[in-house]
């Protein structure tokens, strides 16, 4: 487990979410289990790579994204990848249900950052591995 990968479309919103994560002091812990949170340019990843070469990129090197939607219009889309070739065991999307709550609402924000670290321990021992998506809060 490598960690949480923050989409293109909500990098900004990352840095949020760890100052949450350590007011929650969930962050050191997380890091203490080698759970990193990073960005696309982080991890050297082109911004425009298409849904299923970046979810074959995640399954090879075991990262969660985070996004915030992702659209299923295409072939090469998230929708469309996850139901054609998520098998339990891989690592989940984690989706931000309200991206524009999140940002404005604080107990909002402290219950969704509360659910991705309670996530992505889970990841770390077994659970959350048999569904291919997560919204959040749930």
């Amino acid at each position: 487990m490598n960690g949480l990968l923050s989409d293109v479309n909500i990098e900004g919103y990352l840095a949020y979410l760890e100052r949450l994560l350590e007011t929650l002091g969930l962050r050191k812990i997380l890091e203490g289990s080698n759970i990193q949170c990073a960005t696309f340019a982080d991890l050297g990843l082109d911004p425009k790579t298409d849904d299923r070469t970046l979810w074959n990129w995640r399954q090879k090197h075991q990262w969660t994204l985070l996004t915030d939607n992702r659209n299923s219009n295409r072939l090469d889309s998230l929708g469309t990848t996850l139901a054609d070739s998520w098998k339990s065991g891989h690592p989940p999307v984690i989706t931000i249900a309200n991206k524009r709550r999140f940002q404005r609402d604080g107990a909002y924000a402290q219950a969704v950052a509360a659910q991705i670290g309670d996530i992505m321990f889970g990841l770390v021992s077994g659970p959350f591995r048999d569904q291919p998506r997560i919204f959040v809060p749930r």
